[in-house]
């Protein structure tokens, strides 16, 4: 796709949705992002982000890998300049949702695993109200999604890759918007 090309989806896509920035608003985050001038790349850690208007960009590929005892989101996408870029969030963990009614059986599954329970506003399709559960790496996920359904009990979106996932959480479609220094 031509930068020009690229440059009127953005548009496009920001003037129809407002834009997406793969961050928290107002946040201060560790990202580290990876820029390709020609043929040598630089990496360069964002220590703060900066309200600017911000590059726009559009993500080609999303994919997670094993670093330092975890599961990273890696990211890899061209500028509206043309140039590519890339990047890792260590921030997201893979989740899966149970019903909050299974919470008994789901602590003592969770015993095994090192995982977390947080309380979310969410609820399934009949009305049922469920928790999330985040483990730090996907083959603990699911490891721990097998064994529910061992015991009859319903996990949602444990079957969803972590990649995926992660892009759905934060709405991420299309065209978005970078912040931050490079």
């Amino acid at each position: 796709m031509s930068a020009h090309r690229l440059r009127q989806q953005c548009q496009r896509d920001s003037e129809a949705r407002g834009y997406v920035d793969g961050c928290r608003r107002g946040a201060r985050d560790r990202l580290r992002t990876r820029r390709r001038d020609g043929f040598s790349p630089r990496w360069v850690i964002v220590k703060e982000l900066q309200r600017d208007d911000g590059v726009c960009a559009f993500l080609l590929h999303v994919f997670h890998r094993q670093h330092k005892g975890r599961d990273v989101i890696h990211a890899v996408g061209r500028l509206a300049n043309g140039e590519t870029f890339g990047l890792m969030d260590q921030r997201a963990k893979p989740a899966l949702y149970v019903r909050e009614m299974d919470r008994d059986v789901l602590l003592q599954e969770l015993s095994r695993e090192r995982a977390e329970l947080i309380e979310v506003p969410f609820s399934t399709l009949d009305g049922a109200q469920v928790v999330r559960v985040e483990c730090g790496r996907v083959g603990q996920l699911r490891r721990l999604a097998k064994r529910l359904e061992e015991r009859s009990v319903r996990t949602y979106e444990a079957d969803i890759n972590f990649a995926l996932h992660y892009l759905m959480e934060r709405g991420l479609r299309g065209s978005i918007k970078l912040r931050g220094a490079w």
